[in-house]
């Protein structure tokens, strides 16, 4: 799994279970391992709201959000590929000083630099509704994921998709969530 997962139509379970599986084997790779030690350093050690908070600014000064291509479902691999064309999401950060993705690709960066550090990581899928009438006529399919991270006492929303604390969904506006424990 050290290429681009790249799918038309497949559901959030099978799409989560895939993010997955990338997470869990970036996290035995030593380079990963390194980087993710690299980009908590700032924090105390022990401090694991310190090591989540490290991982915010790095994700928010680094990862740049982009949507799929239309029709399209990718997820990056957090890692290396060794592809100059199709790099990983640290690859590229360290050729380029950022990298760029859909909210997949967010979550599965978010989730490996959690777990590479010993920090319990979980995706939560979201689906919103169609207001009518200030109501909730229907909910869409999971179009949103996003990652937590455990802190030892509750788990911290890292969704660097969006600015923290402005643009968040209100619980009116999300139908539907899917919880994926992948620690």
């Amino acid at each position: 799994m050290s290429q681009w997962i790249i799918d038309t139509d497949v559901d959030a379970g099978t799409t989560l279970g895939r993010m997955a599986r990338l997470c869990r084997k970036a996290m035995r790779d030593p380079a990963v391992i390194y980087l993710a030690n690299m980009v908590i350093s700032p924090a105390a050690p022990r401090d694991t709201p310190g090591q989540i908070d490290a991982i915010r600014r790095f994700m928010d000064c680094s990862f740049y959000f982009v949507p799929n291509p239309i029709g399209t479902q990718t997820i990056r691999p957090p890692g290396w590929t060794g592809s100059a064309t199709a790099p990983g999401m640290l690859e590229d950060i360290g050729r380029r000083g950022f990298t760029q993705g859909a909210c997949d690709d967010a979550a599965v960066l978010v989730a490996t630099l959690g777990m590479a550090n010993g920090i319990p990581a979980r995706f939560r899928a979201l689906a919103f509704c169609y207001q009518l009438a200030g109501q909730c006529d229907r909910a869409e399919a999971y179009t949103h994921v996003m990652a937590d991270l455990f802190d030892g006492e509750t788990w911290q929303e890292l969704d660097s998709t969006r600015p923290r604390d402005r643009d968040r969904p209100s619980a009116a506006e999300i139908a539907r969530t899917m919880v994926y424990d992948i620690s």
